[in-house]
């Protein structure tokens, strides 16, 4: 039910970190590493974090069944990397 309503937040601002931290623990708690992982890969990149977030994403990646949510990380590793490598 709290995920829901954070999704819901989160499809209106998806650059919210304290959103994706807030969800990040919900899925914790309920035993989703994987997409706890992946939350918190959105919260790195919606902060800046590039290299948390691509450490978090690969985590994501490595839990996640095949399907939208690990694409989802795989994603946003690349555009960590890709954000890392601008800034150096």
């Amino acid at each position: 039910r709290v995920k829901d309503e954070l999704n819901v937040a989160l499809n209106a601002e998806s650059d919210n970190g304290q959103a994706w931290r807030f969800l990040a623990i919900a899925y914790g708690r309920g035993g989703n590493e994987g997409m706890a992982s992946l939350a918190l890969a959105e919260q790195n990149m919606a902060e800046g974090n590039y290299r948390e977030a691509g450490h978090q994403a690969q985590r994501a990646q490595k839990l996640l069944p095949p399907g939208a949510q690990r694409q989802r990380a795989q994603d946003l590793g690349q555009d960590a990397k890709r954000q890392q490598d601008q800034s150096q």
